[in-house]
């Protein structure tokens, strides 16, 4: 018995057992349970025909599974199997890096990053080199404070 078969048997089942029912409520829930299942039916029934029409045009579905690259799709599965089968992933990807940045190749964002952090850098050691002056500026200014009588006597005398 399929799928189609068990339905309409629980259907009639249903509608022969609605007969001998008098509550009226209960009957209105055994005739809603009966459309459910003849909706739900013929909506199974339209999903499989659909489904089965794409899965017979083997062309739309290597269109829609390869989303327009069927021209590099073996092209991509050659460079993933050369890529995976290199041992030491990683130490090659930091020789490939350390090549970029010894010719001074960067993408936009890193060299903008870096260019930022240079300008950050020198930001701060102009206020260092600043605030080092004004300080060496005042521990001579209070030294001469200090020793006025001593460096200056004909002044304080």
């Amino acid at each position: 018995m399929n799928h189609d078969e068990e339905v309409e048997k629980i259907k009639n089942d249903i509608l022969n057992y609605m007969t001998s029912v008098e509550d009226p409520a209960y009957r209105s829930i055994l005739s809603l349970m009966s459309r459910m299942m003849s909706a739900n039916l013929r909506l199974t029934q339209d999903m499989i025909e659909k489904l089965d029409t794409v899965i017979k045009d083997e062309k739309r579905i290597k269109d829609i599974v390869l989303n327009g690259h069927v021209e590099n799709h073996r092209r991509h599965h050659d460079w993933l199997e050369h890529n995976l089968m290199k041992k030491d992933n990683l130490h090659h990807v930091i020789k490939l890096a350390e090549g970029h940045r010894e010719q001074g190749v960067y993408c936009q964002w890193a060299a903008d990053k870096m260019k930022e952090e240079k300008e950050s850098r020198s930001k701060f050691k102009d206020r260092y080199r600043g605030l080092i002056e004004k300080i060496i500026i005042g521990i001579i200014f209070a030294i001469i404070g200090f020793n006025m009588k001593i460096l200056f006597p004909h002044i304080f005398n």
